[in-house]
């Protein structure tokens, strides 16, 4: 009885340390809109899936560069979030309109995997 309870214990303890361990969505939800809002295109990019993004690094830095030149600064702001499906969709808006990005969770941290342009 009392093996089981040990043993209760200590599997409980595990969850704990693995939840507290696991990467926070919403800490790569703002620093993907940092990156972005601040034209640091190169972390900006290093976010993105590299089975979503299918441009290399350099070629990204150089579209999100564009869009700043013929745009103007992007200025996005979190609006809401929510997990859905295994996924972190993050509502935002972009100079006004409504944008999004969905993370994923991938090689141990989020990923954007969906939106960002």
């Amino acid at each position: 009885m009392l093996a089981a309870v040990v043993v209760a214990i200590a599997f409980g303890t595990v969850r704990v340390f693995a939840a507290a361990l696991r990467p926070d969505p919403r800490q790569a939800a703002s620093a993907f809109v940092g990156a972005v809002n601040r034209g640091d295109w190169g972390a900006a990019c290093r976010m993105y899936s590299g089975r979503y993004l299918k441009l290399s690094q350099a070629e990204c830095r150089r579209f999100w560069w564009w869009g700043w030149r013929f745009y103007g600064p992007f200025t996005y702001k979190l609006v809401r979030a929510h997990l859905a499906g295994g996924r972190y969709h993050v509502e935002l808006t972009r100079r006004g309109g409504p944008d999004f990005v969905d993370f994923a969770l991938e090689g141990g941290s989020w990923k954007v995997v969906a939106g960002g342009w």
